[in-house]
């Protein structure tokens, strides 16, 4: 990695100091004395340099502390690591101690020498605006999503709050990831699960972007949807595959949000992401298995009981040399390098033959000669007797681990460097004594005392009696670095004292050191005043926000009026600590403001004494907000020229009106009131003002709903009247009517007497007229009953054979006419018998072959009728003009006033009732009507009908 300017500059101002060499193990001379007299005149001029950069420590350069302090942080990782690996076997232990002693050596050398480095930092002034504005940006959006837990830890939550508090904790304690970026798609929140799922702690996360967790197995193409989606204001939603800190891809299912400001805008987005890679792996763990093997990146080795290769994955040709071919049947000395005396491979043999697993490193030889180190496990596999029968060993080339070692002891003095010029206060604590070990100048600054006074006290000293969450501070320090010295890392927030008394709110982050110095532990502290403040700020605002939510929530889904304003102002009042909250509405006249709902018990009372304010009313704030339709607010109610007090609402001190406008229709007022002085600020007004809006909204909805279904129930009125109309109106046509056809009749057959050529054929004339119309009037009543549900069915058992016969005797005429042949089919059964209404049943018969026989010119008209088990099925099938080939078009001929031929030069007359009165009178049997047709002239149609041979009838429709 290559180095920081700044930290180039350091270094090229430490190169006209050359170091001076701790005394050699072995005991040889130490450097000259003129070599140490020099050197301390340089101590004492850094000395002095170090006064002057103690002044104008609040001016450093924070971009370059920035800097440092991902160097400590990077450079801590390592050397951690680092220890870890040393402290494996006895030697290197040794070598450990004596590097680290050696350094302590030089570090108390430097430590004089870095006063003129921190002078150095002052001199880049030019870069110091920039570098502020840089810090305060980052340190706001790390607060943006911290502000929820401000309310929890500081244990001053409203009792109103509640709710709110155990939502906000309940992120905090989720066991699914959840963090917040800002619009520009840097993480400024995480919680704690987020650690958990991807491995990122939250100083990790924050300050960078999501892409720290994009695995690379997701195509552009389905990035680019998902921020066209996020960035048109949509959620993405569905399953995706992730990559942790350490590279394990998961697999998650979860959600992202865009946060929008109060004009839409979006200023962030909410992701919460579910880990759901154990459910996958279960779902393909049994496909894997096959392939595992094959596909691990460490060498695999499966040799039998005597030591013989039975197997190797790739990785192992790829770490030796040595393909599959090669390597089986030799055995694993075949990498021996001589590296290792006879004792250690008799070792790693008796364990693994005694059952045990076996872990250490390996020097071995590559096939082309090259050595290189290895960790390896051999585990040990027995067989159904218990006996061993085979050793698989797992390998991995650390050459790149070790190399990485070397660097790190490099990296050692650099870190010491780096810690003195942090922003961040850093020393470390004796955890044998509870003092201040050492400091660096930041530590200075933040306690007010110099560094050797600050190494004589304690964290504890500097501290308070009591942190804010009432614990003791010795107690509670006491704990925190117990669990650093276990291995943990505790941050957490802390309560500092410095020497004037000023209480200081810091965040501390302690780390345990280990090897020879395991009893000291680093701590790291920042000032997070100003986060505390903007927390302030932003909790408030979070949790009004929250309250207009739920309260716009409740008001769109309630649609009576009544109800949905008596609880807009009673959430109004509970969600955001309200002395009271009423609304007024405009009267039909518009002169007077009429209260109708007020929030609790109080509310109640002054609603039902019929409170209101003429809309010209000079002083009532209520009216000036409805004249102006805007808000209008009073934070000194007293001071307000002719206020005067309700007896129920005696201590109200503040006011805020605001107009319920839609559109340009004013409805009402939104009027709440405080009993604290000063309490509307402007956001409270801009948030009111939303409030107002969406219930304006919701009341106006409400309002048109009631209104839609008053007109739907007249509407459902009139077309009950409407049917009734017509059922009595066809019986009364139909009865003069019969009276003419049976005149007629007496005419036409001589009764009266004779009557002339011209005379017959006029009767004629209307006798056929007055059937077709006696036809239409009983379709129409037939219809209207349907649609009045007074159509009855008259059920009795029947052989439909008869029917069917019946039928073919009533068409035969119409289809002679037209040279059509008439075909009927009832298959071998002797009889059909079903239970029906048999004059129904024929009607509809009746109706569908005239219909077929109207729209056929030629060839013929069939019917065919089976049983199938508990159903008959009677089709009617012609080769007429046909109907169409879609679907609704078919529908469309079942719908009441409908015909396949609609124009004016149609062939075939008719009124458009026969087919919807037949499939009403069949589906009142619990059977179906329906219509096949290819649409090709010639090859006509097919109305089937299926009725239920044993049927329990619904008498009305």
């Amino acid at each position: 990695m290559s180095k920081d300017p700044y930290l180039k500059r350091l270094e090229s101002l430490f190169s006209t100091v050359e170091p001076v060499e701790p005394e050699p193990a072995n005991g040889k001379a130490a450097p000259p004395a003129a070599e140490l007299n020099g050197l301390r005149a340089r101590v004492a001029e850094l000395e002095a340099s170090l006064t002057r950069a103690q002044r104008a420590a609040e001016e450093r350069d924070l971009s370059a502390a920035d800097t440092l302090r991902a160097r400590i942080a990077e450079l801590e990782a390592s050397l951690a690591e680092a220890h870890s690996e040393r402290e494996r076997s006895a030697d290197r232990q040794m070598q450990a101690q004596q590097r680290a002693e050696s350094l302590s050596a030089q570090v108390a050398e430097l430590e004089s020498k870095l006063g003129m480095a921190q002078a150095q930092v002052a001199v880049s002034g030019s870069l110091q605006a920039e570098a502020q504005s840089r810090v305060e940006f980052l340190q706001s959006r790390v607060s943006q999503l911290e502000i929820a837990l401000a309310q929890s830890h500081s244990g001053e939550a409203a009792p109103s709050d509640t709710e709110l508090i155990k939502f906000k904790l309940g992120i905090e304690r989720s066991s699914d990831a959840i963090f917040i970026t800002d619009a520009d798609g840097n993480i400024i929140f995480a919680n704690p699960a987020f650690e958990k799922v991807y491995g990122f702690t939250r100083e990790e996360a924050i300050g960078r972007t999501p892409r720290i967790i994009k695995s690379g197995v997701i195509p552009p193409e389905g990035y680019k949807q998902f921020w066209s989606t996020l960035l048109s204001k949509g959620t993405v939603a569905g399953e995706i595959v992730n990559k942790t800190k350490d590279g394990r891809l998961v697999t998650i299912e979860g959600s992202n949000n865009p946060i929008l400001d109060d004009a839409g805008n979006i200023i962030g987005f909410l992701a919460i992401h579910r880990d759901i890679s154990e459910r996958k792996a279960a779902e393909r763990r049994t496909r894997l298995q096959a392939s595992a093997l094959d596909a691990a990146a460490n060498a695999i080795v499966i040799t039998n009981r005597s030591g013989a290769i039975e197997w190797v994955n790739p990785a192992f040709t790829k770490n030796t040399g040595y393909t599959l071919e090669e390597a089986v049947g030799n055995n694993p000395r075949l990498l021996k390098s001589g590296a290792h005396d006879q004792g250690y491979y008799q070792n790693l043999w008796e364990t693994v033959l005694a059952g045990k697993v076996w872990r250490g490193e390996v020097v071995n030889r590559r096939k082309d000669g090259t050595m290189y180190p290895e960790e390896m496990t051999i585990t040990p596999v027995a067989d159904e007797s218990g006996q061993i029968s085979h050793f698989i060993a797992v390998k991995q080339d650390i050459s790149e681990r070790k190399r990485a070692e070397a660097a790190v002891r490099e990296r050692e003095e650099d870190l010491a460097i780096l810690l003195e010029f942090s922003p961040e206060a850093v020393g470390v604590v004796n955890t044998r004594t509870g003092l201040f070990e050492s400091v660096n100048a930041a530590a200075e600054w933040l306690f007010g005392m110099p560094r050797d006074e600050l190494v004589k006290v304690g964290p504890t000293q500097m501290s308070p009696d009591f942190q804010p969450d009432g614990r003791r501070s010795a107690e509670k320090m006491a704990e925190k670095i117990r669990e650093a010295l276990s291995g943990g890392t505790p941050v957490f927030e802390w309560a500092h004292r410095n020497t004037v008394g000023r209480i200081i709110p810091c965040e501390v982050r302690l780390v345990g050191l280990t090897g020879a110095r395991s009893h000291l532990v680093r701590f790291s502290v920042t000032d997070i005043t100003q986060r505390k403040q903007t927390e302030a700020a932003l909790s408030k605002r979070a949790v009004e926000l929250e309250a207009i939510a739920r309260v716009s929530a409740a008001a769109s889904s309630i649609l009576d009026t009544d109800v949905l304003l008596q609880t807009v102002v009673d959430l109004t009042k509970s969600s955001f600590n309200l002395y009271h909250a009423h609304i007024y509405l405009l009267n039909d006249t518009g002169d007077m403001l009429e209260l109708v709902s007020g929030a609790g018990a109080t509310g109640r009372v002054m609603v039902a004494e019929g409170r209101h304010i003429p809309f010209n009313a000079e002083h009532s704030l209520v009216a000036r907000a409805a004249q102006t339709r805007q808000a209008v607010v009073a934070n000194n109610i007293q001071q307000e020229r002719g206020f005067l007090p309700h007896p129920l609402l005696p201590n109200t001190r503040s006011e805020l009106a605001i107009p319920m406008v839609v559109g340009d229709l004013l409805l009402g007022v939104f009027d709440v009131q405080a009993d604290v002085i000063d309490r509307f600020t402007e956001d409270d007004i801009r948030l009111k003002i939303t409030l107002a809006e969406q219930v304006a909204v919701a009341l106006q909805n409400a309002r048109l709903y009631a209104e839609q279904a008053a007109t739907v129930e007249r509407l459902r009125e009139l077309d009950q009247l409407k049917s009734s109309f017509l059922a009595n109106m066809s019986h009364k046509l139909r009865t003069p009517l019969n009276s003419i056809l049976g005149f007629t009749q007496v005419l036409l057959e001589g009764i009266d007497g004779d009557i002339n050529e011209w005379m017959e054929n006029d009767l004629i004339i209307v006798q056929k007229n007055g059937q077709h119309l006696l036809n239409l009037i009983s379709d129409i009543l037939d219809m209207a009953k349907i649609e009045a549900g007074k159509m009855t069915l008259n059920p009795e058992i029947f052989d439909l054979k008869d029917v069917l016969d019946e039928v073919i005797d009533i068409a035969s005429p119409l289809a002679r006419v037209k040279s059509l042949d008439l075909l009927l089919d009832t298959g071998d059964d002797a009889t059909m018998d079903i239970n029906a209404d048999r004059m129904r049943l024929r009607q509809v018969m009746i109706n569908i072959v005239n219909n077929a026989i109207k729209f056929t010119d030629s060839g013929c008209v069939s019917i065919r009728a089976e049983r199938l088990n508990a159903h008959i099925r009677i089709s009617v099938r012609d080769t007429g003009i046909g109907i169409g080939i879609d679907a609704s078009h078919i529908e469309t001929i079942f719908q009441e006033f409908s015909q396949v031929d609609s124009s004016t030069t149609r062939k075939v007359g008719g009124t458009g009732l026969g087919l919807p009165i037949s499939r009403h009178l069949i589906e009142l049997h619990g059977g179906r009507l329906w219509a096949e047709s290819t649409g090709v002239p010639g090859e006509g149609s097919t109305f089937i009908i299926e009725l239920p041979v044993e049927t329990t009838f619904n008498e009305n429709m």
